[in-house]
């Protein structure tokens, strides 16, 4: 399939360097929605959106009319059941990235507003990727280099969608799994029956037409951090779970995946250095 291909290229191109360098590292830029990363797309300076999403690669329609990519339209079908939704698609791309240059057999078109493109960090689960927001920078490690295992001091497992997710405690209760967004500009946000569990339907102002309403956790134990006051969204009615991947790639492919109640975002992460195995499902927290 082209899009294991896509996943193999890049890891073995960081996997070549980050072998001979420990400090494989390149800067980032915070913004409200994550942190980008520099990209050339096609001859054009840009950048990308990393993520956490199952998806490896993609660009909006907009900038690959900029670029006039021919698009290739989504195959007619709805898939198999559990099947990443059809997209569009373009092909042959050539891109410079972490100081590489290849070409994208494929990358998927979404329907979004401006000129963006996102790129997964589930592209390079063959190595441990390091997160470190105060001095914005990633780093690609091979996973010899450290006993991450040993160290990591938060629960990490794998969504039933496919997703990374981490074990958290609001409000000094019970455990829950979280999916880990670090696209997601939220700090916090919970899925309808998480919320009435922690009494935050009663606490918020539910009338009117909202779709999401926002209280106020009290506590978030996130790995070995206690953290107060943090933002809650969540929506104003109880709505059909996702039962299936959207995407075409899992954190792993090992346990069975949890079931996950919201996701933790680059609001909180923004404080941290995350040190992640994604393929191995270890994960290391720490505040400079």
């Amino acid at each position: 399939m082209k899009i294991k291909i896509i996943i193999s290229v890049l890891s073995i191109f960081l996997f070549a360097n980050a072998t001979l360098a420990a400090d494989n590292c390149y800067e980032f830029i915070q913004q409200e929605q994550g942190i980008s990363i520099a990209i050339t797309v096609s001859g054009l300076e840009t950048r990308a959106l990393l993520n956490t999403s199952l998806m490896p690669i993609w660009m909006s329609r907009t900038l690959a009319d900029k670029l006039s990519l021919e698009i290739e339209a989504a195959p007619a079908g709805g898939g198999r059941r559990g099947s990443m939704p059809r997209l569009d698609s373009v092909n042959d791309v050539p891109i410079e990235v972490f100081d590489q240059s290849m070409n994208m057999d494929q990358m998927f078109v979404r329907d979004i507003p401006g000129e963006m493109i996102g790129l997964s960090v589930l592209n390079f689960k063959e190595l441990l990727v390091q997160i470190d927001y105060p001095q914005s920078n990633i780093c690609f490690l091979p996973r010899a280099s450290m006993d991450l295992e040993g160290a990591q001091n938060i629960n990490m497992r794998s969504a039933t969608t496919g997703a990374p997710a981490i074990e958290v405690s609001l409000n000094a209760g019970a455990t829950v799994w979280l999916e880990l967004q670090i696209d997601s500009p939220a700090a916090l946000s919970i899925d309808y029956q998480l919320a009435r569990d922690l009494n935050f339907i009663d606490e918020v102002d539910a009338t009117g037409q909202h779709a999401s309403l926002t209280a106020t956790a009290e506590t978030l134990q996130l790995g070995p951090f206690d953290l107060g006051n943090i933002a809650v969204a969540f929506p104003a009615e109880a709505t059909r779970k996702r039962q299936m991947s959207r995407g075409v790639m899992r954190a792993t492919s090992g346990r069975r995946g949890v079931e996950t109640h919201g996701a933790v975002g680059h609001e909180i992460f923004k404080h941290f250095v995350l040190t992640i195995d994604f393929k191995e499902e270890h994960m290391h927290i720490w505040a400079p």
